[in-house]
């Protein structure tokens, strides 16, 4: 999020008050640092999502087992209570 910001910040601050003074390789270090920032925000949105889905993917297989767990429970007390009949 910070780089993103700092990303932006350059952005506005390059069109609007660094354009006069930002020629030659001052203008190459510039954008290129702020193409920089932008991928890096980028990089670390993707790899957030990928960490998101492989919790999303835990807790779905966590929950799987347990309700499985809890149905053999449940088939194990009626087998119990029909054999006591």
């Amino acid at each position: 999020m910070c780089a993103l910001s700092v990303a932006f910040g350059m952005l506005i601050w390059g069109q609007m008050v660094f354009q006069p003074y930002l020629n030659g390789v001052g203008f190459d270090l510039y954008w290129g640092l702020c193409f920089a920032l932008s991928a890096i925000s980028i990089a670390m949105s993707v790899l957030e999502v990928r960490w998101m889905l492989q919790e999303v993917r835990q807790q779905q297989r966590s929950l799987v087992r347990r309700a499985m767990r809890d149905i053999r429970k449940g088939r194990s007390r009626e087998t119990d209570s029909a054999s006591l009949n």
